[in-house]
């Protein structure tokens, strides 16, 4: 099924303030209806990099934060929309594609589409991605317990172990934990010392010899599961991930007190 959402802005130069905004990514007010259902105050702003920086047409991304001013506002139970512009896609079926049919067999995104428009204006149709939040975090995972990190930054070399172009990559940058933090942005955490959960990953993945790699490896990591992840990225050639984008713009999630 694929539903109407309707944007509308009180202010005239909207578009304006949307550019203006796209490098702090700072939303602007609007109200959005869907099913009859008006949400007042929900915050927007243009998001992606070069989903936003290469696409002439005002086909943009979009990011709506049901929750910007009511933290008890959500649309279906979800605080975040995605709204992607399907960039060098034009079928807008392979994200759709790729978040459903990897769902049996890895952690995956819901994704589904609606039509967008804006001040009454045909905007057309959007696949919406869930956002990798806390929500996501326990349909998949034990418990939102524990931390998450987006591993985004591009920072030199690639370190140790010479994956990617970027320090993000589970590489070991040494045993002071203030040389990942300008890496790795620190999304959540329920626990004291998560740098150092990070930092322990990293340090066995990197140092430790491989014929007892696998013993003390299986402690601090899912194995099979982040095998099972590397090999959808691959097996569909994924251009926005950790192997494509040489290790770099992907998530980390670890789990507090998981007993291995």
């Amino acid at each position: 099924k694929i539903r109407r959402i309707d944007l509308k802005f009180d202010q005239a130069d909207y578009w304006a303030l949307l550019t203006a905004n796209y490098q702090s990514k700072t939303d602007i007010p609007a109200t959005l209806s869907m099913d009859g259902k008006i949400y007042p105050n929900v915050g927007v702003r243009f998001k992606g990099q070069t989903s936003y920086q290469r696409v002439t047409s005002q086909k943009k991304s979009f990011n709506i934060t049901m929750d910007y001013a009511d933290p008890d506002q959500d649309l279906k139970g979800y605080q975040t929309l995605n709204l992607n512009n399907s960039f060098e896609d034009n079928s807008f079926m392979r994200e759709v594609f790729y978040e459903n049919i990897t769902r049996p067999f890895s952690t995956s995104l819901k994704a589904n589409y609606l039509h967008l428009y804006i001040n009454d204006q045909d905007w057309g149709i959007y696949p919406n991605v869930q956002a990798l939040d806390g929500n996501y975090v326990k349909e998949w995972f034990l418990s939102n317990d524990g931390s998450r990190w987006r591993c985004e930054r591009i920072s030199g070399g690639g370190g140790a172990g010479g994956f990617g172009a970027g320090t993000s990559t589970l590489n070991y940058l040494g045993d002071d934990t203030s040389a990942y933090k300008p890496n790795y942005t620190l999304k959540h955490t329920t626990v004291e010392n998560p740098w150092s959960d990070l930092l322990r990953v990293t340090k066995i993945l990197n140092t430790v010899s491989l014929n007892q790699l696998e013993d003390s490896l299986k402690k601090v990591l899912d194995i099979d599961r982040a095998l099972w992840f590397i090999a959808k990225e691959i097996m569909f050639r994924d251009d926005d991930s950790y192997v494509n984008k040489g290790g770099m713009d992907y998530y980390a999630i670890y789990q507090k007190d998981v007993e291995r």
